[in-house]
């Protein structure tokens, strides 16, 4: 099969995969704007909004609604990409907009992964079937596909990854303009999630392929650092300066460390990181994943293999020792693992016969394992919960009704509505109701301490009246009806038993009603 018909049928996979997603939540986030369902991308468009009126003096400088902590890359990327749509005349840009043209950027980062995850998977010499095996796993596995229609930088910063992976790899047979480029790349890395580690394995991987040359490693190490600094001066428009990026370091940092005051992710997050690796690649292509990189760490000595392999190890090492986890930590994990995936199942095809059923099986069931979610993705909960209150309601509409966080629907009272303890009807989403319950941040403990074991606690009092109300120890009020998202793979269904719904913005949605009603 030719390398230019794989490359298209896996782009053609990836978008159509990818296509629902960027219309989720499309009314409520027209209507409501800020109160829509990922609220992650507010940081990122208001970054956006911030960098613009510096460009175009016509662009309003609003105030805005939340204080600017994140990394900034992602956001220069948007305001760049808005900048001309404005010079053009197409839109004024406002903060819907920003965010669904950030949705259609991720879109764009997304198959650029698969094409530079191939272009990988080649430079390792993996064969045409190993690489088509492999491509489809990260063209349609569930996690790359969710994360590539959110209008955050999760997949720019994979892409970026991926593409000083490629760079290097051409590069460490001695082709000096390669790693440069490559450096270039882990600048905008660092620019997109400030990902220090991984600037430093590709220093360090690119200059010993110099080490016995020792009067070169050290030109090759300065030189791809001074590539790294440049890509992450030019990635913010030529702005940066040092105290700004120390204040967006330490805000970052404050914000990521020591989140839970009291928790046990030294053992936990092993088990829940594989958890969520289980639930979006199925057993069968996590079981090859591992199988291939043992195999390859028995049988091939190029450098390459060995470097990435080490990247392997710093990640995880990095995500196990960050005290909240979250699903998205494992994004890096997916391309690399599914790298050993295909080497194993590329030998498979080689034998032909039952084997290559095989895995195509595998492969298959990894891609049902995605489509089930499309399915969620299309039909919310928070869709069915509304339809369903709006036909029991009379002709004078519906009672007093609380919506929680996350909640927010076209047809229903914008959050929060009425007072949680004096509503006749509570709309609660797991998103909100799940942190203080069993969720992956609170992994196998469905009754944290209020907030020492709590992720993002608002205050005591939500916590207890949540878990009040979960464990119907709440006397006000009774379960009427639970909207659920559909889970069809053991391994999600193992998954939601343990910690909750895999996407923390695509839960289950409640509804109770006071007793007596």
């Amino acid at each position: 099969m030719k390398y230019s018909w794989i490359f298209g049928g896996l782009l053609l996979l990836g978008f159509l995969f990818r296509l629902p997603g960027l219309f989720w939540g499309a009314a409520e986030l027209r209507t409501f704007t800020y109160s829509h369902w990922q609220p992650d991308e507010n940081q990122h468009a208001e970054i956006a909004r911030l960098v613009l009126p510096d460009w175009d003096t016509t662009y309003p400088r609003d105030d805005l609604a939340y204080l600017v902590f994140n990394a900034r890359g992602y956001g220069y990327q948007l305001a760049a990409l808005a900048w001309g749509i404005r010079q053009l005349g197409l839109a004024e840009m406002n903060h819907t907009q920003l965010i669904f043209l950030g949705r259609g950027l991720s879109l764009f980062y997304g198959l650029l992964i698969i094409l530079f995850w191939c272009g990988i998977a080649r430079q390792l010499k993996l064969s045409p079937a190993a690489v088509y095996s492999g491509g489809i796993l990260v063209a349609g596995t569930d996690l790359m596909v969710t994360y590539s229609t959110y209008a955050i930088p999760e997949m720019a910063y994979l892409a970026w990854c991926l593409i000083a992976i490629y760079c290097y790899l051409r590069g460490n047979a001695g082709y000096w303009s390669w790693l440069m480029a490559a450096a270039g790349a882990a600048g905008m890395v660092l620019a997109l999630k400030m990902d220090f580690v991984f600037a430093a394995w590709l220093i360090g991987v690119s200059a010993w392929s110099f080490h016995r040359q020792p009067g070169r490693v050290a030109i090759v190490g300065a030189g791809m650092l001074v590539m790294v600094v440049g890509a992450l001066w030019a990635s913010h428009g030529g702005s940066l300066t040092p105290s700004s990026w120390w204040e967006t370091f330490q805000g970052l940092r404050e914000r990521n460390q020591d989140l839970i005051v009291h928790d046990h992710h030294g053992w936990s997050n092993p088990l829940v990181y594989a958890l969520a690796l289980l639930g979006t690649f199925g057993l069968g292509a996590f079981l090859v994943g591992i199988s291939g990189w043992w195999s390859i760490l028995r049988t091939e000595t190029s450098q390459g293999w060995r470097a990435i392999f080490l990247l392997l190890l710093l990640t995880f090492g990095v995500i196990w020792l960050l005290d909240a986890p979250f699903v998205r930590r494992t994004l890096l994990l997916v391309p690399l693992l599914a790298l050993g995936a295909a080497y194993f199942l590329g030998q498979w095809n080689a034998r032909g016969g039952k084997w290559s059923w095989a895995a195509g099986g595998i492969v298959v069931y990894t891609l049902l394992i995605s489509l089930g979610q499309r399915v969620n993705v299309m039909i919310d909960p928070r869709y069915q919960a509304r339809d369903f209150l709006l036909a029991q309601a009379d002709s004078t509409g519906l009672p007093e009704t609380f919506l929680s966080a996350y909640a927010t629907t076209v047809g229903l009272p914008e959050p929060p509505g009425a007072n949680r303890d004096s509503a006749m009807l509570l709309v609660i989403h797991e998103a909100r109701y799940g942190r203080y319950g069993k969720s992956f941040t609170t992994p196998f403990n469905p009754e944290p301490a209020c907030c020492d074991e709590v992720y993002h606690c608002a205050n005591e009092a939500e916590c207890q009246w949540y878990q009040a109300l979960q464990q119907a120890s709440n006397g006000q009020y009774a379960l009427w009806r639970t909207f659920p998202t559909r889970e069809w793979a053991p391994e999600r269904v193992l998954f939601k038993h343990l910690l909750g719904s895999y996407e923390t913005f695509l839960g289950d949605v409640q509804v109770w009603r006071r007793k007596g009603e």
